[in-house]
């Protein structure tokens, strides 16, 4: 059933570096109810635009993709680039990744906690036992993104994540193997590219083990989330608190 394997490439991804900045807009309406994604981009998630920014009416600077909503903002401020150092949490991220593609983080945080129910609140390995019944199931879930192949590409994801347990882990994989690239300082919020070389190796060894639709820029912005790359941010005195890492409190996530 799950034979299904998409190349990994980078589809229509922005490639500019020129930060823009403008005033941020009121919320933008909500997706609709029934969300049937027929997209098949396997590396073009909502976060791809991390290098154009917003200074919003509060004064906070976000990425562009981070200005479509209140509940985008407020995933930005206050989960965006908090450590997740869990493979329940990593695995959360990467299948929210998976439906991210070809759509905008709005849409995914929108069904979020659908996705939360459908996928067995993110345990990999409940998901990698899932069968061809339950994608029907997923496929007829008015309340996740409607998706059959991104349906099977997490299922793919949590076998993935179960196997490569016996090398490691996923958490060894995101972070034991990146830190000794990391620049202890990070990068500032309006630098940060699509991708690079390590999210280049990243992808291929994601791409190794098992995994689907992770390619360079959905590594990058995996690193970014998850926090293992630091990002320095322009904001007002105590407008944001950085939230230290919760361990396994972390329930996810992000861009």
């Amino acid at each position: 059933m799950l034979a299904l394997m998409p190349s990994v490439t980078d589809v229509n991804a922005p490639t500019g570096t020129a930060e823009t900045t403008r005033t941020a807009e009121t919320t933008r309406s909500a997706e609709t109810t029934d969300l049937t994604d027929d997209t098949d981009n396997t590396d073009v998630i909502g976060t791809t635009d991390v290098t154009e920014t917003v200074v919003g009416p509060d004064g906070i600077r976000r990425p562009a993709w981070a200005d479509r909503g209140e509940a985008v903002r407020r995933y930005f401020d206050t989960e965006w680039g908090t450590p997740v150092r869990t493979e329940q949490g990593l695995f959360e991220l990467i299948v929210l990744f998976v439906f991210a593609g070809g759509l905008t983080w709005a849409n995914v945080l929108q069904r979020r906690e659908g996705l939360r129910a459908a996928f067995a609140g993110f345990d990999a390995d409940a998901v990698a036992a899932f069968t061809d019944a339950d994608v029907h199931d997923l496929v007829n879930d008015v309340r996740i993104i409607r998706n059959r192949r991104k349906c099977e590409a997490a299922i793919t994801t949590a076998r993935a994540t179960c196997a490569l347990r016996a090398a490691g882990g996923l958490v060894d994989l995101v972070w034991g193997r990146t830190l000794d690239e990391i620049d202890s300082d990070g990068v500032e919020l309006t630098a940060i590219p699509r991708s690079d070389a390590r999210s280049v190796r990243l992808a291929e060894a994601f791409a190794d083990a098992g995994f689907v639709h992770l390619g360079p820029v959905a590594s990058q912005s995996l690193l970014l989330a998850a926090g293992v790359i630091p990002v320095r941010r322009s904001e007002p005195a105590g407008a944001v608190a950085r939230k230290a890492d919760r361990g396994t409190d972390r329930r996810t996530v992000g861009v």
